[in-house]
């Protein structure tokens, strides 16, 4: 049977089609990686939480998360677990605020490039996604929710309909585009049972610019 240059015009667009889905990412795996990228584990010896690359020498997270200021830091290797200790850093505290729960630890420089924070609050309603440390040996998986209030509580954090971790503490929260809109602060437990409530609260990125203004 003879084709038609119809027929031969609707072959060519599925080859087309099916190259293209070949080579492209989709959005959200895309945003994905480089958000993973950018997150690193940030390990102490009383615990462990996470961090994010905002500069090429400067991972910040949250005070909580270092009781000491010597830490262990790995960036993500291709697989959610911890290949080895040969691509470890040794970071150094070099502040903690006095206002929020923030700090930042510098480490010898890296190439990944750092994420882009957003200073403007996020409004109520936006989709999010964070890449955080449920688990030690477990680690730079993605949690999605949404933000769940239009104002700031009077300790600086603002509330995440979010299911999170405390091995996710100090993760950046990423909007559809993959800028920084706020580093995981707390996470809300259920009273009764203790189990995970699917509340969260971050630290906005409106907060974190005005902190960071001088120090990176």
């Amino acid at each position: 049977m003879k084709n038609t240059p119809r027929r031969g015009s609707i072959i060519t667009i599925f080859i087309s089609l099916f190259l293209s889905a070949c080579v492209t990412v989709p959005r959200s795996e895309y945003l994905e990686q480089n958000a993973r990228a950018a997150t690193a584990l940030v390990v102490t010896i009383k615990g462990y939480g996470t961090g994010i690359l905002v500069a090429p020498d400067k991972i910040l997270t949250v005070n909580h998360v270092l009781p000491v200021d010597i830490a262990t830091v790995y960036f993500y290797e291709g697989m959610a677990t911890i290949q080895s200790d040969s691509t470890s850093r040794i970071g150094e505290v070099i502040w903690r605020s006095d206002v929020v729960d923030l700090a930042l630890i510098r480490i010898p420089s890296v190439t990944t490039p750092p994420v882009v924070i957003s200073c403007k609050l996020t409004r109520m309603g936006t989709p999010v996604f964070l890449i955080g440390h449920s688990a030690y040996r477990v680690a730079w998986t993605a949690r999605y929710g949404n933000v769940a209030s239009s104002n700031v509580d009077p300790d600086g954090s603002l509330l995440l309909h979010m299911t999170a971790s405390y091995g996710d503490s100090g993760a950046g929260v990423f909007d559809y585009d993959g800028i920084l809109v706020g580093i995981l602060e707390t996470i809300q437990l259920s009273r009764s049972s203790g189990g995970n409530t699917g509340i969260s609260f971050m630290i906005p990125g409106s907060k974190i610019c005005e902190e960071l203004a001088d120090k990176i």
